[in-house]
């Protein structure tokens, strides 16, 4: 790994790649933007700090999410964020309805953020790893530590029970 002999550019390029799902993660996962933000640049320095215990032959982003992964259990135990925070705005685009189909984006965006608040940690853990981090199973089943056949079970009755929760939307795209 270049930036571990100084090379600023190749830290930039990491930064510029992982940011914002690394964000995204942390913001699901601590509950507020303040907390993520802080989650992710610790999980950023401690890459740069501990890059030497990179193995190689493993995965890079599993390697890098397990970090952040503990970034954030380390920040959520020490100030008690409160799950995910309902800031559906931020992703949602405005008050506007979806073109042509009549779903409330803004609406069906705090939905989805209420089915994840109601998620057992692991559950919401495992979809936003898959989902927001775009990791594979395998890469997934590395940064927890658990069998991919735990991450995969994680991931389905999440969606499971996050999908109950849009029944209301669902007359609206059938």
């Amino acid at each position: 790994m270049a930036f571990m002999q100084g090379d600023r550019d190749s830290f930039r390029a990491l930064v510029e790649r992982y940011e914002s799902p690394l964000v995204r993660f942390c913001r699901h996962m601590l509950g507020n933007e303040d907390d993520a933000l802080d989650a992710a640049q610790d999980t950023f320095m401690s890459v740069l700090a501990h890059g030497d215990k990179f193995k190689a032959g493993c995965s890079f982003r599993a390697w890098f999410f397990r970090i952040a992964r503990n970034r954030c259990i380390d920040a959520f135990r020490s100030r008690k964020s409160s799950g995910p925070v309902d800031d559906a705005a931020q992703e949602a685009n405005g008050n506007a309805q979806h073109p042509g189909d009549g779903i409330d984006v803004q609406a069906l965006a705090r939905t989805v953020k209420a089915g994840m608040q109601g998620l057992d940690p692991d559950m919401r853990e495992a979809l936003s790893l898959r989902f927001l981090a775009g990791m594979s199973y395998k890469e997934m089943a590395e940064a927890t530590g658990q069998p991919m056949g735990t991450i995969a079970s994680r991931v389905h009755r999440g969606l499971e029970r996050i999908a109950g929760s849009l029944a209301p939307f669902r007359s609206l795209v059938e």
